[in-house]
């Protein structure tokens, strides 16, 4: 993992954000690299990013993050690919609990129990002894 920073070496906000950045890769083992966009490297990146602001935080060569973060945030910045999909996917309700997937699961049964007594007798509403347990799921399903 690629962690740049472009900054400018007067700026106040680039000297909070190299601090944070610091901290935050050392835990981890991480390499941090810093660019001065006043520097050729770091004018060349701030060309093909497009930025109009620093700091900047490019991970991978992708720009990431603009301005200050606090160690929370960048630590979930950090966050693998696959944990940040499924934290946004439940967000976004694409995912769900245990017990809702138990409840889902249960009326799914319950449906295809009442299927099945469909294609058997011909109608949820059979004349025979099984009559009341096919009202009773026909009623529980919908």
């Amino acid at each position: 993992m690629l962690i740049e920073l472009l900054v400018l070496k007067e700026c106040s906000a680039c000297r909070q954000a190299e601090a944070v950045w610091r901290a935050v890769t050392e835990e981890r083992g991480l390499e941090l690299r810093v660019l001065d966009i006043d520097q050729p490297e770091g004018q060349a990146q701030a060309r093909r990013l497009r930025l109009k602001t620093v700091p900047a935080l490019v991970i991978d060569g992708e720009l990431r993050a603009v301005g200050v973060q606090s160690p929370a945030e960048a630590a979930a910045l950090l966050a693998p690919p696959r944990e940040e999909a499924h934290q946004r996917m439940q967000q976004m309700g694409f995912t769900f609990s245990r017990d809702n997937r138990w409840f889902i699961l249960a009326a799914q049964a319950y449906l295809m129990l009442a299927g099945l007594g469909l294609a058997l007798q011909g109608s949820f509403l059979s004349d025979g002894p099984a009559r009341p347990a096919f009202l009773h799921l026909f009623a529980s399903a919908s």
